[in-house]
């Protein structure tokens, strides 16, 4: 008897989510939403528990009142923000970069064996043709 191993049970268990969100999209779709909206209202959460630690970490340090307080949580959270956008946009860069250098390689990859092809056989080049008059033909019937 054969035994079950994890890979047998990965491959099941996304066997069956296929199933699932083919037998029942509006469910699927659903449940997606429902699983972003309660990872946005974490995140919201977080950030609000975070903003007040560093409220009171602040008011502790500083001594200041209320309102000095809130300023400077507000100036240390946009410098925090201005350097994880300044990490986005680098990142963006970067990827854009690799995916720049990759479509150029293929691009490259794909003009060496289409010259390659044309390089052939004459023969080669007449069933290219000859099949794409053919195919061209019946749709122009087909069509008129």
């Amino acid at each position: 008897m054969p035994t079950l191993t994890y890979q047998k049970t990965v491959n099941a268990a996304y066997l069956l989510a296929a199933a699932g969100v083919l037998t029942m999209p509006e469910v699927a779709y659903g449940a997606l939403l429902d699983l972003g909206y309660f990872m946005l209202k974490f995140a919201q959460y977080l950030f609000k528990i975070s903003e007040s630690a560093l409220e009171h970490l602040v008011g502790y340090i500083f001594h200041a009142e209320v309102r000095k307080t809130k300023i400077i949580v507000f100036y240390i959270i946009l410098a925090i923000d201005f350097g994880v956008i300044y990490y986005l946009c680098r990142l963006i860069h970067r990827i854009f970069c690799r995916l720049i250098q990759n479509l150029q390689a293929s691009l490259i990859s794909y003009k060496s064996r289409y010259i390659a092809y044309w390089a052939e056989s004459a023969a080669n080049k007449f069933k290219l043709i000859a099949g794409c008059n053919v195919v061209l033909s019946f749709i122009y019937l087909i069509k008129f």
